[in-house]
This record gives C-alpha cells, sequence and structure tokens, in this order.
C-alpha cells in the first residue's frame, strides 16, 4: 500500500462555494485514492473537478496529515445547526466556484414544427381545404 494526499473541494459552506481540504488516504495507486476521496463526506461528489490534486507521500506524512484531520474543526462538525454555530470561531478559507458558460440550446425541431404548420395554413388559407 502507499500513501496519497488528496486536495478535494469540499462543500457545506455556502451557496456556489467551496473550501479545499486535504484528505489523507492509503491506496494501491493515485486513481483508487482520488475515488475513495470523491466518496468522503462533506466532498463535491457531483463535480468533475472536485479532486484537484493527488500527491504520493511517506508514511510519517500520511500519519500527520490524518492527526492533523482528526483536530481539524471542519471534520468534527456532524450536523449543520452544529456547523452554524461554530462557523465563528472556524475560520477557514472559503472561495467563490467559477462561473460555468451556459450555452443556449438550437430548437431545431419546433422551428420545423412551425414552419409545417405555417405552410398547412397556408393551404387551408387558399382554398386548398374548403372547396365550393
Amino acid at each position: 500500500m502507499k500513501y496519497f494526499k488528496v486536495e478535494a473541494k469540499c462543500g457545506h459552506v455556502k451557496r456556489n462555494k467551496f473550501t479545499p481540504k486535504s484528505f489523507y488516504i492509503k491506496a494501491k495507486n493515485g486513481k483508487e485514492a482520488a475515488k475513495i476521496a470523491r466518496d468522503c463526506p462533506r466532498v463535491k461528489h457531483h463535480q468533475k473537478d472536485a479532486i484537484q490534486s493527488v500527491q504520493k507521500i511517506s508514511l510519517e506524512e500520511y500519519l500527520l496529515g490524518k492527526k492533523a484531520m482528526m483536530n481539524d474543526l471542519f471534520f468534527k462538525i456532524h450536523n449543520s445547526s452544529e456547523q452554524k454555530r461554530l462557523y465563528t470561531t472556524m475560520d477557514i478559507e472559503i472561495y467563490k466556484e467559477p462561473e460555468k458558460t451556459k450555452y443556449k440550446t438550437k430548437r431545431d425541431g419546433q422551428n420545423l414544427r412551425y414552419r409545417k404548420l405555417l405552410k398547412e395554413t397556408d393551404k387551408i388559407l387558399k382554398g386548398g381545404f374548403f372547396d365550393e
């Protein structure tokens, strides 16, 4: 087994914001360590860029990191009311999520239906439907 330090975006701080936190994980390779970190509580699971970096570390760094994680107030809190009460004592870095570009979808299908309907109404109005 190897030891890894995984930097991940953690949530539950505010809407559209995150705080970067380090997770110290024991795994076979970096890819597996990233997968384990993504499944940890408080990590933004559904974002593609939730895992920011994966570094291989030594056993000493791993043990020191685990101890630091256990002492971190962010990981000790288990519910939102406790979190709101302790936010004043927590000094964590909060960053805003980068704006995502919104692409306007093409509406070709709707335009084609509209054009077909126009042609049919023109036929009806020109007398193709009402014969005397």
